[in-house]
C-alpha cells in the first residue's frame, strides 16, 4: 500500500484541505503520481463522497468522477485510475 497526496473539499462551504491519504493500492498511487493526476475528495453527504481526477493538461470541467456508494476510500480510488486509463492510455 502507498500514500497519495489529494485535496479534500470539506462541508459545508468547500473549504479546501491538501493531505496525504494512506493505504492507497500501490498500483493506483503509483499510476496517480506517474501522470500527475490532481485528486480530489469531496463530502457530499454522510458517508457519500464524490472522488475527482483529472490529468494536468485538464480543465476542472473535465474531471473524472466516482461516487462512493458505500464503498471504501481504495475501492473508489481504483475504479478512478482505471477510468482514467481508460480515457488517457
Amino acid at each position: 500500500m502507498s500514500n497519495l497526496e489529494v485535496a479534500i473539499y470539506q462541508r459545508p462551504d468547500g473549504r479546501k484541505l491538501q493531505t496525504i491519504i494512506t493505504n492507497v493500492g500501490s498500483e493506483d498511487a503509483a499510476y496517480f503520481k506517474q501522470h500527475g493526476v490532481v485528486v480530489g475528495i469531496e463530502e457530499l453527504e454522510d458517508n457519500m463522497y464524490a472522488l475527482y481526477g483529472r490529468f494536468p493538461d485538464q480543465d476542472e470541467e473535465d474531471e473524472l468522477i466516482v461516487l462512493s456508494n458505500g464503498r471504501t476510500c481504495n475501492e473508489c480510488l481504483n475504479e478512478l485510475r482505471l477510468n482514467l486509463e481508460s480515457v488517457h492510455d
